[in-house]
């Protein structure tokens, strides 16, 4: 392992011990790494008896204490580089299990894990609630968000009157139907009856209106046919009424009837003239 290495190396440049805590990471190698570690543990473990002789002098004192200082930077790098190693394995070791190629997204989700909070429709008030509702307080998900505003609570409410109803004011509406029914119908029914009451009276008088206007109808078919044979009588041959000439014909004839009835018209005003004149 690159740990073995750079521990090499640290220990050729200086004076280095080995920390208890390393030697723990170290023992959690493979098999062939620890026969080696634990080689070098004796050796450092020699070192550091022989450094503990020297500090008597002030000197070598603070030197120790800069490569102490030294020797945990170096070890923290090391630790940090590799995690580094393990995390991009790791993630290569686990690119190459998942087998059914899909994204991380689709894995947790058949897994049954909480997927993250990636796009912006997931910040939706109804994704949310289908969030919640799913998994629970493992969502992250504050149910206070998810309750209804007062707007939407009014009309919900409007809603339900509409479309779910109480019962008592389910009843209390079909209540009033009924007798809103029962009144039309006795109003209908007393109407047929006062109908029938003069039901005679109304058929005799429908049956003269129907003879009047067959009356009125038998007396213009007969003034034209009338007008029809004067005027053929007038001319001294007969014609056709649908015929053009006719229509001539006829104008001509109303113009002399005219003539004659204003002609008839000023002799009964200059006899009632007369008339009074002789009386007086």
């Amino acid at each position: 392992m690159r740990l073995n290495v750079n521990f090499r190396l640290a220990v050729s440049v200086g004076r280095i011990g080995y920390p208890a805590r390393y030697a723990t990471t170290s023992a959690s190698q493979s098999g062939s790494a620890q026969k080696s570690d634990a080689t070098n543990e004796d050796k450092l473990s020699q070192q550091q008896s022989d450094a503990d002789v020297v500090y008597s002098s002030t000197d070598t004192f603070r030197e120790d204490i800069y490569l102490e200082f030294n020797r945990e930077m170096l070890f923290r790098g090391l630790e940090t580089a590799d995690d580094d190693i393990d995390r991009q394995r790791l993630k290569e070791t686990e690119e190459k299990r998942n087998v059914s190629r899909m994204r991380p997204w689709h894995q947790m989700l058949v897994n049954k894990q909480v997927p993250p909070v990636q796009f912006n429709w997931q910040l939706d008030r109804n994704a949310l609630k289908a969030r919640y509702a799913k998994y629970g307080k493992k969502s992250g998900v504050n149910p206070g968000l998810l309750w209804p505003t007062d707007k939407e609570l009014d009309e919900q409410l409007a809603l339900n009157r509409d479309m779910q109803p109480y019962l008592p004011d389910v009843v209390r509406k079909h209540n009033a139907e009924q007798k809103a029914e029962a009144l039309r119908q006795s109003k209908r029914i007393a109407e047929v009856e006062a109908n029938e009451k003069k039901y005679a009276k109304v058929l005799a008088a429908f049956e003269a209106e129907q003879l009047k206007a067959v009356k009125e109808i038998d007396e213009v078919e007969a003034k034209r046919q009338e007008k029809i044979r004067e005027i053929q009588e007038y001319f001294g041959y007969w014609i056709d009424p649908k015929d053009p000439r006719f229509g001539a014909m006829q104008a001509q004839k109303e113009a002399e009837e005219k003539k004659v009835a204003k002609a008839t018209q000023k002799a009964d005003i200059l006899r009632k003239k007369v008339a009074t004149v002789t009386n007086t």
